[in-house]
């Protein structure tokens, strides 16, 4: 399916103003994916696409430096029909002093989502962490007269060298039917690293450092005598 005029005129606009940002990518980072009636394939840290009409419309965005994807979809009633569908990969690695065994801790994944309708008809949506070492997955669906949606997050338990590469795949959809508009947010953590140490990913991201407790009185007496 041809991309949209909203979509292309986003897209032109977007490769004027990010340029540098383009231009900083390193050349070996995994591409990403936008999906909104079409797909946009992208190799630039953060992006965005809007499309769809004239009885829905869809945004797709993702912003790797800060470890977020969104989608969002609305459609119209009874005709209207939009989904929009976010997938990022990025190669993620330990940084800080040299250690001769692997650290263990985890990726985790924050996701929100919502769906509602005036119709009562159904909103989907789902928000996936994968790697090598495994999958995780939070969804929500169902008829939204009530309104539907899901506030969860989800781990992936990790087991890494310092500077050892490894790939992080980042999904979210939102699907909503005729009627209906959904959602969903995600927004990536690490959890349980040592102190003195980060992540840091090809794209730009970059976790604060886990900080180191402060030494006792004792301690840094016999430091720096």
């Amino acid at each position: 399916m041809q991309l949209g005029s909203k979509i292309v005129g986003h897209l032109l606009g977007s490769l004027l103003l990010s340029g540098a940002m383009a231009r900083s990518a390193r050349a070996d980072c995994p591409a990403d994916t936008i999906e909104v009636c079409g797909m946009v394939v992208s190799v630039t840290p953060s992006s965005s696409a809007t499309g769809c009409g004239p009885l829905s419309d869809a945004t797709g965005t993702y912003n790797l430096p800060a470890g977020t994807v969104s989608a969002q979809s609305d459609a119209d009633y009874p005709d209207g029909h939009a989904v929009a569908h976010v997938t990022t990969e990025d190669i993620y690695f330990i940084v800080g002093p040299p250690l001769s065994s692997p650290i263990s801790f985890s990726a985790d994944l924050v996701a929100h989502g919502h769906g509602s309708s005036y119709y009562c008809t159904s909103a989907s949506g789902s928000a996936t962490l994968r790697s090598d070492a495994g999958m995780q997955q939070v969804t929500f669906h169902g008829m939204s007269c009530q309104g539907e949606g899901v506030d969860r997050t989800v781990s992936l338990p990790q087991l890494r060298m310092v500077g050892e590469p490894f790939h992080l795949i980042m999904d979210v959809v939102a699907s909503p039917s005729p009627g209906a508009s959904a959602a969903m947010d995600a927004s990536l953590a690490f959890s349980g690293l040592p102190p003195g140490y980060a992540i840091e990913s090809c794209q730009g991201y970059s976790s604060n450092p886990t900080p180191a407790r402060p030494a006792s009185w004792g301690q840094l007496k016999v430091r720096y005598r």
